[in-house]
């Protein structure tokens, strides 16, 4: 008998998959640093500075900005739902304006 439901996710599993993904790059980061002479060391925190400038950038700037562009962003979402309906009932032109009974 076929199964209909797919099996619950283990929470083991999941954190097993992200321990195992972090070794590996924690192992490659290390051969890539025994490689170089340390230089990759460099690297690292380079990265690690341009990852917390974008951290800033989103916490000053990015959160601000989707918040100013929530209700812009219901409009777009009400005129597609709109559209759609208009679709279903099936009297959508798209050269006249969207009649929101």
């Amino acid at each position: 008998m076929a199964q209909d439901t797919p099996p619950a996710e283990s929470e083991g599993g999941t954190f097993a998959s992200f321990g195992l993904a972090f070794f590996l790059l924690a192992g490659i980061i290390l051969f890539l640093v025994f490689v170089s002479g340390g230089f990759f060391v460099y690297v690292v925190l380079g990265v690690g500075v341009i990852g917390l400038i974008t951290l800033f950038h989103y916490y000053t700037w990015g959160q601000a900005l989707l918040e100013q562009t929530a209700s812009e962003r219901n409009d777009a979402k009400q005129e597609q739902q709109a559209i759609q309906d208009a679709l279903d009932r099936g009297d959508y032109n798209p050269r006249s304006p969207i009649r929101q009974d």
